[in-house]
């Protein structure tokens, strides 16, 4: 008789970055392809908060400048191949899964006070009809230090109040992410709920 599956729909995903491996892509040919890598792992709305981060580091000295964003990009980019590995029955891009504070999943009604730690948005598997995820429409919040819009008005939330139904698409899974030393890793736990990719 075999032995009794694991009774819940959870996957587990950990990975490990070489940071001085991410410094040395970004500022080859003189920073050449820090926005191209940027770009490859991050959509737009993390774009965003990138470019904010990247403007406020410009303030210290380069070598500080170079090694805060590196360690920052290794930890987002381990992040991203933890919940691959966390839901790797769905086929997902980078741009599928948002790394972000917990605290933007709150709204300016919500009295629940949530951590700054990271998180991970994971859309949600194929839509059968069609070859790629549905693209929702999100907007970032000025909490997590992404200038919102006018409309925003400061909120604390992910989405405006009246975007909300766009999240039904995605996933929150838990993230943890560590840097020592050299080396930035990060462990997803999502669903991975098989029947439903």
């Amino acid at each position: 008789m075999p032995p009794k599956p694991f009774p819940y729909p959870l996957g587990v995903g950990i990975d490990i970055c070489h940071i001085p491996r991410i410094r040395r892509l970004i500022t080859k040919d003189n920073g050449k392809y820090l926005d191209q890598f940027a770009r490859r792992i991050f959509n737009s709305y993390e774009w965003e908060h990138f470019q904010v981060k990247l403007e406020d580091a410009k303030n210290a000295s380069h070598k500080d400048y170079m090694d805060g964003i590196a360690q920052w990009l290794a930890g987002r980019f381990a992040a991203k191949e933890a919940a691959f590995k966390a839901v790797s029955s769905r086929r997902l891009r980078f741009h599928d899964i948002i790394i972000c504070g917990s605290n933007a999943l709150s709204s300016k009604s919500d009295n629940v006070r949530m951590s700054r730690a990271p998180c991970a948005l994971i859309c949600s598997p194929l839509d059968r009809s069609s070859s790629s995820p549905k693209k929702k429409s999100l907007s970032v919040s000025s909490s997590e230090g992404i200038r919102g819009t006018e409309e925003d008005n400061g909120s604390v939330g992910f989405m405006r109040e009246k975007g909300v139904e766009e999240m039904e698409d995605y996933e929150i899974a838990q993230l943890s992410i560590s840097h020592d030393g050299d080396y930035a890793t990060a462990v997803v736990i999502a669903v991975n709920d098989a029947s439903k990719a």
